[in-house]
């Protein structure tokens, strides 16, 4: 999974129900076609329309939670679960190389 991939879907997992606005903003780049390739991979869906925009939001499924080896979601707040899952992520913001 590629570091843009893992990176979105970081966001969508710490902040769910999320929507796609916020997800771009917290990038700072647009994010629909990483979306749409973690929802083809059934790694994230829709959540519902918020807002009085009725904006789409993204939560994660239990495909995601499977593919990740987690039981629940509570459990990426353990301590170095986050790190482990989300290696490429850690290691860009520590500046590390990301290992695909």
């Amino acid at each position: 999974m590629t570091s843009q991939a893992l990176e979105t879907l970081a966001i969508v997992a710490l902040k769910q129900p999320v929507s796609t606005g916020d997800i771009n903003a917290t990038r700072g780049i647009e994010s629909a076609g990483t979306i749409q390739t973690l929802r083809n991979r059934k790694l994230i869906a829709r959540s519902a329309k918020l807002g009085p925009r009725r904006e789409r939001s993204w939560r994660t499924t239990p495909q995601f939670l499977e593919t990740f080896g987690l039981a629940g979601l509570d459990e990426l707040y353990k301590e170095g679960r986050m790190e482990e899952v989300f290696a490429s992520v850690y290691g860009a913001e520590m500046g590390a190389t990301s290992v695909e």
